[in-house]
C-alpha cells in the first residue's frame, strides 16, 4: 500500500547535502562504505577492474565531517603471481564486512586472472593488513573457508551478536544463498554456518535469487531486511529461455537463525517516483522503525508500524554523481550515521554526500482526499455529520456550512478509511 500524504511524524521533504571530498580522487564505483564502531565510514577499492588502481584506504567521520587516507596508495606491480603481498590490491564489486573492528574485503573483480592477493583483513585501530589471503583460505573461521559472492548483503545482527552474507551475485548469476556467523568458543574465532544449493533449488524456504542488494539491507530486531537488487525467478523464463530477471521492489524479511525469507511488502508507489533494482541505498531509521529508500533522486520511506510506502519529496537538483546506479553504470554506496543524522552516500568523482530527511511541517495540500466507509458500517459521530453534508455523493465539504460539530472534529477524520462501497470527500486547504 502507499499513501499520497504522509501522516504527522514522517518525513515532508528531502535533501541531499554536499559534504567534502574524498582525497583518493577518482570515480569511485561498485564498493562498500561500512560504519565502523567508532561512527566512522571506511572504503578500499573500486576504482573499476584495473588490478593496479587505487589501493589506498578512506577514513570518514561524519560528525566532524573529514575524510582521511589513513592507507596509502601503493603502486602494484602486475605479474601472472601476486602472492606475498602485504597489502591488497584494488578491485571493484567485492563484498565488504566489519567484524570486531575488522575490515574483511572480499575477492571482488580484478579485470584479469592471477594468483594471489585474493582477500584480506584490515586492523581499523593499527590501519594495517594484518592477512593476506593468497591460496582461498580464511584461518579466521572453522575449517579455514567461506564462500564470498559480489556485490552482497553483508552486515550485523546486533540483537544476536552475529552477522551475515547473504545474495549477491558470481560471474553474472544471482544468488540467493545465506551463511550465519558467529563467535566460537575455541580455535578459530567464528564458525560460519552456510545454506546453499548448488544445484539450482532454493537454498532455503522462501529464498529469492537477488543480485547488487550490497547497499540496501539492515537489522530489524533479529532479523535480516533487504530491498531491491536485480530478481532472478526459479520457474519464469524470458524470451531467450534464460530465468527472468526483473528490477527488484519488494522489502523481505530473513530469519538467519532458522533460515526463511519472507516479503513484507512490495513497493507500489507510481512509475518514477518508487526506487527499485539493483545497487540502491537503503537503510533503517531505528528511532522512528523507518525503512529509507533512495537511488540518488528520489527517496521512498516504508512505514512499519502503518505499512504504506511514501514518496518524500527532494528539495535538491538532480547530481549523476550521487546516483545509483549512475548514467554509467555505477552503484553507489553508503552507510547510515545515527550521530550525524544522515546517510553518508560515497559519490562518484570524490564527492561525498548526505542525505538528510527533514521533519519540518509541510505547506498544507490544495487538496487532501480521504476515504468513508459504507453505510453499513457504524461510523464516528463527525464522520456520519460529513456524510449527511455529502448527502452519499463526492462533493467539496465547506466548513462555513457544515454543522458546529464538523468544524470541531473534521481534522480529526481518519484520512485512509478502508472499506467496501465507499464515498470520497475531498477538504479544501482551508479546512
Amino acid at each position: 500500500m502507499w499513501l499520497a500524504t504522509p501522516p504527522a511524524g514522517l518525513p515532508t521533504s528531502a535533501d541531499f547535502v554536499t559534504r567534502t571530498s574524498d582525497p583518493r580522487g577518482g570515480d569511485n564505483g561498485y564498493n562498500t562504505f561500512k560504519r565502523l564502531p567508532n561512527g566512522h565510514g571506511v572504503s578500499f577499492g573500486g576504482f573499476s577492474h584495473d588490478q593496479a588502481g587505487n589501493n589506498a584506504v578512506l577514513d570518514y567521520d561524519p560528525v566532524a565531517n573529514v575524510a582521511s587516507i589513513v592507507v596509502a596508495n601503493t603502486p602494484w606491480a602486475a605479474s601472472p603471481n601476486v602472492s606475498g603481498r602485504t597489502f591488497l590490491g584494488n578491485r571493484d564489486n567485492h563484498s565488504t564486512l566489519v567484524v570486531d573492528g575488522k575490515f574483511w574485503v572480499m575477492s571482488g573483480e580484478r579485470g584479469v586472472s592471477f594468483t594471489g592477493n585474493y582477500r584480506g583483513i584490515l586492523d581499523t585501530s593499527s590501519w594495517h593488513w594484518t592477512y593476506i589471503d593468497d591460496n582461498f583460505s580464511w584461518p579466521q573461521v572453522v575449517g579455514g573457508g567461506i564462500t564470498d559472492y559480489e556485490n552482497a548483503a553483508y552486515g550485523r545482527i546486533e540483537s544476536l551478536d552475529a552477522w551475515y552474507m547473504f545474495g549477491g551475485e558470481k560471474a553474472g548469476n544471482p544468488n540467493d544463498g545465506l551463511i550465519r556467523l558467529e563467535r566460537n568458543a575455541s580455535g578459530a574465532p567464528y564458525k560460519a554456518t552456510e545454506y546453499r544449493d548448488i544445484w539450482g533449488n532454493p537454498s532455503f524456504t522462501g529464498s529469492q535469487k537477488l543480485a547488487y542488494v550490497n547497499q540496501s539491507h539492515w537489522d530489524r530486531g533479529t532479523k535480516l531486511h533487504v530491498y531491491g537488487g536485480m530478481h532472478e525467478d526459479w520457474t519464469a523464463t524470458d524470451a531467450n529461455g534464460s530465468w527472468l530477471r526483473t528490477p527488484g521492489k519488494t522489502l523481505y524479511e530473513i530469519d538467519v537463525q532458522a533460515p526463511s525469507m519472507t516479503p513484507i511488502s512490495i513497493n507500489s508507489l507510481p512509475d518514477g517516483a518508487r526506487v527499485e533494482g539493483p545497487a540502491v541505498f537503503g537503510y533503517r531509521d531505528p528511532a522512528r522503525d523507518l525503512a529509507v529508500i533512495s537511488d540518488g533522486k528520489n527517496v521512498n520511506v516504508y512505514s512499519y508500524a502503518l505499512g504504506a510506502w511514501f514518496n518524500v519529496p527532494v528539495n535538491t537538483a538532480a547530481d549523476p554523481d550521487r546516483q545509483t546506479p549512475s548514467t554509467d553504470g555505477a552503484g553507489r554506496q553508503g552507510f547510515y550515521s545515527p550521530e550525524a543524522g544522515q546517510f553518508i552516500i560515497l559519490g562518484g568523482h570524490s564527492h561525498i554526500y548526505g542525505l538528510r530527511l527533514n521533519y519540518g511541517a509541510p505547506p498544507p495540500p490544495s487538496s487532501v482526499s480521504c476515504t468513508l466507509a459504507s453505510s453499513n458500517t457504524r461510523l464516528p459521530a463527525h464522520v456520519r455529520a460529513i456524510r449527511r453534508l455529502t448527502r452519499g455523493r463526492d462533493a467539496v465539504a465547506r466548513p462555513t456550512r457544515a454543522p458546529p460539530l464538523h468544524r470541531r472534529r473534521v481534522l480529526r477524520l481518519t484520512l485512509w478509511w478502508r472499506a467496501t462501497g465507499a464515498t470520497r470527500v475531498h477538504l479544501p486547504q482551508s479546512v
